[in-house]
């Protein structure tokens, strides 16, 4: 799918680039005024050059892009699977205690303005990151030779280091899996002032409102069939954690332009102030016929009665971003870009952030084996542990404007 994506972008490009190449072929003549009446030149500009920006010479301009973006990967800051109990020989931690890097993610992103004077003009743009994914698994077999794995906690009821066993040789298998899927996207309104211009540059100053949504789901999942039982045995277990981000302020920033022949050049720096609601989603449950007929138990491991449901939190949050574009005329009206941009959000609720190892066992058959109710300290617990947040990244984009 991605292939083809890039196959058809690629496509739209080189067609619009095929057909602005033949208008180019005639007298490229001077760009109209934004009122569009007739204007008499004051100086001689060489052959070739145009207006620094798009809105000096149109009332309507609009992009397309296609972004090539990376973004901070998530931190799983606790040991998930080891080989025993920490603290023990030989011990090493075979899942967890690791980041998942989601890698290179493709997305668009669409602009629109209008300016109705040279002076000043109203910009909207909306972009997005395509919903990516990533896992990582370890598994054991259950053979008599077979390598035993854990799933090491925190036990309250002790206190100190214990481990429940995910894979037993002779008794039964064990597979677990991680798994990251990662969505962004936002959208932005500026009311754009022209504060300095020349022959070939411009200055404008932005203002406006931003969005950003930041959307990422976490889950731990492991089953631990036994290799003896017929039928087969069934125990898994799923935990999820769900975090997403909203992001609303207020926006200023900078733009500059400029140009020489058909080459431009444009740069901004914008920076939005506000606050960021977040929310995180706790679920669990254990799937298993070991006390009869096949039944579901709230609570897997890391996601117990404790934890689970649904958190809100809000906080401040600074939102910077940088944008450079180096560009080429085709026309009067149609321009070809590739820049780089980076996007950072300085406070973030991530669901890797969120795995409390400190676990009351009592509450949940997963662990030994025993069905009850919690006795003791309510841990799991929820503590809403934040951190910051980057994406960055190229585009490729085509600019109109009429």
């Amino acid at each position: 799918m991605r292939t083809l994506a890039r196959r058809n972008v690629l496509g739209s490009l080189a067609g619009l680039f095929f057909l602005t190449s033949i208008g180019q072929a005639q007298t490229m003549l001077p760009p109209r005024a934004v009122l569009g009446d007739p204007v008499v030149a004051t100086e001689v500009i060489a052959a070739g050059d145009l207006a620094a920006t798009a809105p000096v010479t149109a009332r309507f301009t609009g992009s397309a892009e296609l972004l090539v973006w990376w973004t901070r990967s998530q931190s799983v800051a606790v040991p998930l699977v080891t080989t025993g109990v920490f603290g023990q020989p030989d011990t090493a931690v075979v899942l967890g205690n690791h980041t998942l890097n989601l890698g290179e993610q493709e997305g668009g992103r669409f602009q629109l303005g209008y300016w109705p004077s040279e002076n000043w003009g109203f910009e909207a743009g909306y972009f997005f990151l395509g919903g990516q994914s990533t896992s990582r698994s370890v598994s054991s077999s259950g053979s008599a030779v077979s390598q035993p794995l854990f799933i090491p906690f925190i036990d309250v009821t002790l206190p100190g280091e214990a481990v429940t066993s995910l894979a037993q040789p002779g008794a039964f298998s064990g597979l677990a899996t991680v798994s990251l899927k990662s969505f962004l996207q936002g959208t932005e309104a500026n009311v754009a002032f022209r504060v300095e211009s020349g022959p070939r540059w411009s200055l404008d100053l932005l203002a406006g409102f931003r969005y950003v949504r930041l959307s990422e789901t976490l889950t731990f999942d492991t089953t631990s069939p036994s290799v003896l039982h017929f039928p087969p045995d069934v125990f898994r277990t799923h935990d999820s954690f769900a975090a997403s981000n909203d992001f609303y302020g207020g926006q200023i920033g900078v733009r500059f332009a400029a140009n020489r022949g058909p080459w431009t050049l444009d740069a901004a720096a914008k920076v939005a102030f506000g606050s960021t609601q977040e929310v995180v989603s706790i679920n669990g449950q254990l799937l298993t016929n070991d006390f009869g007929p096949l039944q579901t138990f709230p609570g897997g491991y890391f996601a117990q009665p404790t934890n689970i449901g649904r958190h809100f939190a809000q906080t401040f949050c600074v939102v910077p971003e940088f944008t450079f574009n180096l560009g080429y005329r085709f026309g009067s009206h149609l321009r070809g870009f590739v820049g780089y941009n980076f996007l950072y959000l300085s406070d973030v609720t991530r669901p890797g952030n969120q795995i409390d190892r400190v676990i009351n066992p009592t509450q949940n058959p997963a662990f030994f084996g025993q069905m009850g109710g919690l006795v003791g300290a309510a841990r799991p617990a929820f503590f809403a542990n934040q951190s910051d947040f980057w994406a960055q990244g190229f585009q490729f984009g085509l600019m109109f404007s009429f």
